[in-house]
């Protein structure tokens, strides 16, 4: 059976790294590859340095408030610890993975052996987020050794001067590659473009991820959900007062998956600690949903719910959300923060965009398998 060595973001501890991690993963065994995934441990300090650097700056709350939250905290049992065992949980019982590898040095020294090296989705190749770290582009596999990507993600319009040759040698050496949002960055670095395939997650359709779905709702009734991260930008008030403007028109409840606990204190069910499979959950069983983020953006769609995703109001080049729906003809599904509910429509699940999605699953099926088999 070939082998498949899968480097991609799979240890951060968000819903959307774990599960394109699990989808790339099961997609290879499903169709006969032996896939383990190369246990990079990211973010080292390199490139937590990094993320200091690019993230959105950290809210800084009153000395009252804290305090507020901190009981709010206690009272929902929110505990970081328990989500990270119920992350590692899921992955221990459904993957299998190489030594860990803490430096890119380490990984130089003594690689794992495979027929097939894979360059796996995410933000692998933002350069906000890996800087000079050619890890993710292989730099480290033994000369002669078949590289390949699939919906790799530099997440970025342009990419900075800075990085054009380093990046330019890592990726010439690739059999072939694919990328996630639709991007220039292919052309000006190898002098052609190449295709732009879906997120993994999407590689599977609604009805095999409800396998993962327990036939009972974790929150009775319809509910609004929210899905919501900070880190780029912060989409509060706002985000929770549009959900809230969108629960009373269809006579819902609002529910966040985490976020501020003193949420609640404003009406809001919020869900702390959930496991991948909860995730699942809330998102099957929902009515609607409103979110900042691409996972988040992408798992609506493909459980075809009604949903506004919403971006910076301020100059960004990440693209992600954004070049996603566009391509499947619902941009007015992306919604700047701060625009004025007034002139939000409400959206509509439309047969042509899943008719659209089916299309760009095809075609990604077929573009992955055949660069496997190259």
């Amino acid at each position: 059976m070939t082998t498949v060595g899968i480097i991609t973001m799979h240890t951060p501890l968000n819903y959307g790294s774990y599960l394109q991690t699990y989808a790339t993963y099961m997609f290879l065994k499903e169709n006969g590859y032996s896939p383990t995934i190369i246990n990079y441990k990211y973010p080292t300090n390199y490139h937590k340095q990094l993320a200091q650097n690019n993230n959105a700056p950290e809210i800084r709350h009153s000395f009252i408030y804290n305090k507020i939250s901190g009981l709010c905290r206690r009272l929902l049992k929110v505990n970081s610890d328990e989500l990270r065992k119920k992350m590692q949980s899921f992955y221990l019982q459904n993957l299998t993975f190489t030594k860990e590898y803490n430096s890119a040095e380490e990984l130089k020294k003594d690689p794992p052996l495979f027929d097939i090296y894979l360059s796996g989705s995410d933000q692998i190749w933002n350069p906000l987020y890996i800087g000079k770290d050619t890890t993710y582009m292989l730099s480290w596999v033994p000369e002669g050794r078949k590289k390949i990507a699939f919906s790799s993600s530099f997440a970025l319009t342009e990419l900075p001067s800075e990085y054009f040759y380093l990046y330019k040698e890592s990726l010439e050496k690739y059999q072939s590659i694919s990328i996630r949002e639709c991007s220039n960055i292919p052309q000006h670095l190898l002098g052609h473009n190449v295709p732009v395939t879906i997120d993994p997650t999407l590689l599977f359709p609604k009805n095999k991820w409800k396998q993962l779905v327990k036939s009972t709702p974790i929150v009775k009734g319809k509910y609004v959900l929210c899905y919501l991260l900070g880190y780029k930008f912060n989409p509060n008030p706002y985000a929770l007062k549009l959900a809230k403007h969108i629960a009373n028109k269809i006579g819902a409840k609002v529910v966040a998956i985490g976020g501020e606990p003193i949420n609640v204190l404003k009406g809001i069910k919020v869900i702390p600690n959930c496991g991948p499979e909860e995730f699942l959950n809330l998102f099957y069983y929902s009515e609607f949903v409103i979110t900042s983020s691409f996972h988040g953006t992408i798992f609506a769609l493909n459980f075809e719910k009604p949903l506004l995703s919403i971006v910076s109001d301020t100059s960004t080049k990440d693209n992600r959300q954004i070049s996603f729906l566009n391509r499947l003809g619902l941009k007015e599904q992306c919604v700047i923060k701060n625009t004025p509910f007034d002139n939000i429509s409400m959206p509509v699940i439309k047969k042509e965009a899943i008719d659209k999605l089916d299309s760009l699953r095809e075609m990604s099926v077929t573009y992955f398998l055949n660069a496997l088999s190259l």
